[in-house]
């Protein structure tokens, strides 16, 4: 697979590859084109083009939501992939069903506070509204509960780029909205209601693009795109104010920096323009104690 931007895989409770996309084509574990899994409408360049999840209580239907690039057309779609089909390497049985246009680059999926259920949230274009749609074991509510809060992502269409994250616990979310002048907001999860509230807006990062939250969801880790820097945020440092001072820069890599991911593992791997991941290796620490290391 090559993707510039946003990919998603999944594998099953044992770890075990199922499939994968960029977006645009599903491929399953042999790395074949999966059946009928072309053509989503996913963008190439988009930063969070897709993300998959596993319909609840089911072991078998699997739903891809993708996301189309700068604020484009196609906005939120959805898929399913049924994994009896094609000798159990799957097939993608509904293709492309618009939910919601036009949108931001950005989506996230977070587990409802049952347990069992899942959220997916997006971020709507020329406005400050939040969609959240619920995934259930009866199948996707396409009517979303949606909360206007924070910032207003719009004007020019680079803004539409930047992630959207959810801490580990679900309690808080984090979007960039990626310009020179960039901006982040922290803001609160209700995983019962799918509501967001209560932003935290952060204007002291140039180009922000990745986000990711440590495991104990206490530091918030900010990628600094064209600088290549990595900052870190203490979410439990006390007042809003207090929050917003605790910016403290942990790396700077010898390349271009995209992505943030968190991992089994606990660690938090960078995506770079280069032949090596970067890895936070303690992000539950604070400062030089999370100990960045850039070829990773």
């Amino acid at each position: 697979m090559f993707q510039y931007e946003g990919c998603a895989t999944i594998s099953d409770t044992n770890g075990n590859l199922l499939f994968y996309t960029n977006g645009i084509t599903v491929w399953n574990r042999k790395h074949q084109e999966m059946n009928n899994g072309t053509g989503l409408k996913g963008g190439y360049p988009s930063t969070q083009s897709s993300v998959i999840v596993p319909k609840p209580l089911s072991s078998d239907i699997y739903y891809i939501f993708t996301i189309d690039d700068v604020a484009g057309p196609n906005g939120l779609q959805y898929s399913i992939v049924d994994m009896t089909k094609d000798n159990s390497y799957g097939k993608v049985v509904t293709k492309n069903i618009p939910l919601l246009a036009p949108t931001t680059e950005k989506i996230t999926a977070v587990t409802h506070i049952n347990d069992t259920s899942i959220w997916v949230i997006t971020h709507g274009w020329d406005t400050n509204a939040f969609f959240s749609y619920l995934v259930t074991d009866s199948g996707l509510a396409t009517t979303p509960v949606v909360s206007n809060a924070g910032m207003v992502h719009g004007g020019s269409l680079s803004k539409a780029s930047g992630h959207l994250k959810a801490s580990p616990d679900g309690s808080k979310i984090a979007t960039a909205i990626q310009t020179y002048y960039g901006k982040v907001d922290i803001l609160d999860f209700n995983d019962t209601t799918g509501v967001v509230s209560n932003p935290i807006n952060i204007t002291s990062i140039n180009d922000p693009y990745g986000l990711e939250f440590s495991p104990d969801g206490t530091k918030l880790f900010v990628s600094s795109q064209s600088q290549g820097d990595i900052f870190e945020f203490n979410l439990a440092a006390g007042t809003v104010s207090d929050i917003k001072s605790s910016k403290v820069l942990i790396g700077t890599s010898t390349s271009q920096v995209g992505a943030l991911q968190i991992a089994i593992d606990g660690r938090i791997y960078v995506a770079r323009t280069a032949g090596y991941l970067g890895v936070i290796k303690n992000p539950n620490e604070y400062g030089t104690n999370t100990a960045y290391v850039d070829n990773g």
